[in-house]
């Protein structure tokens, strides 16, 4: 197995934890939805986070996932999954994974050996969930997503160096505006969310604008 092909994965183990506690599984268990030959992966484009996103809809045990996940370096990152509806269509993680051919998932944390993953889903329980509880964690998800979003244009902020004020008035919008957009009550959109990708890229672009 030592050659064998993988797909690495890595996750925040709290995240991981919080999933098995209020949805019944946990990452490992829904993995496999990575193998289904049926599966569809979709660029999220709705929010900016610094990062491009994705999500995964495949099954797993007959059981339909949406995965959200970020491509690394290494390792394609685990962002907290919902189960579909049926009938519808941070700092780096703590754990390392890798699932292989057959579906088998290993781990291991802190660069230690790789051991089996055992599993943590209740799948009575996640069969039971209503369709009222899983739209419940579906805007979960989405609000915690808003929250990625605003850190970003806090990151983009704060590597440019400048205050909120400031900041505002060389992008050419109101302070006020801003201050949504950090706290996930605003999305950036059109000229001035396309700026926040370039200054991403290029802090300094920043100080180039005079504002209005």
């Amino acid at each position: 197995m030592a050659d064998a092909p993988y797909i690495r994965f890595g996750w925040d183990d709290a995240k991981d934890d919080r999933c098995v506690r209020e949805r019944g599984f946990g990452f490992a268990d829904i993995l496999p939805a990575f193998l289904d030959p049926n599966r569809r992966v979709e660029r999220n484009g709705r929010r900016d986070y610094g990062e491009e996103r994705f999500r995964l809809y495949g099954r797993v045990s007959g059981r339909v996932f949406v995965i959200a996940y970020t491509r690394r370096e290494t390792a394609t990152r685990i962002i907290p999954p919902a189960r579909q509806t049926p009938g519808r269509g941070t700092d780096m993680a703590r754990t390392e994974a890798r699932l292989d051919a057959t579906g088998a998932v290993t781990r291991r944390r802190s660069g230690g050996p790789w051991e089996p993953v055992e599993p943590r889903a209740d799948w009575a329980r996640v069969d039971a969930a209503t369709e009222v509880e899983i739209e419940r964690q579906a805007a979960s998800d989405d609000a915690e997503a808003a929250k990625d979003a605003a850190a970003w244009v806090r990151r983009v902020r704060g590597r440019a160096g400048l205050s909120r004020a400031e900041f505002a008035r060389r992008i050419g919008i109101s302070v006020e505006t801003l201050r949504g957009w950090e706290q996930a009550k605003l999305l950036p959109q059109g000229p001035a969310r396309a700026l926040l990708r370039v200054i991403d890229r290029v802090p300094g672009a920043v100080l180039a604008l005079s504002g209005s």
